[in-house]
């Protein structure tokens, strides 16, 4: 699965075709008349997944990472899905706590490992 970060790399012509898939959708919310935030659907058979889920830090803790998750649920509801799964790393309390709150469970952890580079001196 590709992460996100990955698409920074992609062409424009392959951003336009990614988002032109009928099976892509992308939710933003206003504020004011700008973008303070955005959700990636993406549908698979019975099965979708929010690919990408974010609010500017200037528009957090006022419910637009909640309505846009609702929304996407209630998207992928209406184009036939039976599951939807969002990701999160473990670091990412404010989302995890957001998606129990909702009623996602675990279905599965990854662990992710670091090692610093830094010369030691």
């Amino acid at each position: 699965e590709e992460g996100w970060a990955l698409r920074l790399k992609w062409t424009d012509e392959a951003l336009e075709e990614h988002f032109q898939d009928p099976a892509v959708h992308l939710l933003v919310a206003y504020r004011e008349g700008r973008p303070v935030g955005m959700a990636e659907l993406e549908l698979e058979g019975r099965e979708a997944s929010v690919a990408y889920i974010g609010v500017v830090p200037e528009a957090r803790g006022r419910g637009i990472g909640r309505t846009l998750l609702s929304e996407a649920a209630r998207l992928a509801r209406t184009k036939g899905a039976d599951l939807l799964r969002v990701r999160a790393h473990d670091h990412e309390t404010g989302a995890l706590e957001l998606y129990r709150n909702l009623g996602f469970s675990l279905e599965e952890a990854v662990a992710t490992y670091a090692k610093e580079l830094r010369a030691s001196r």
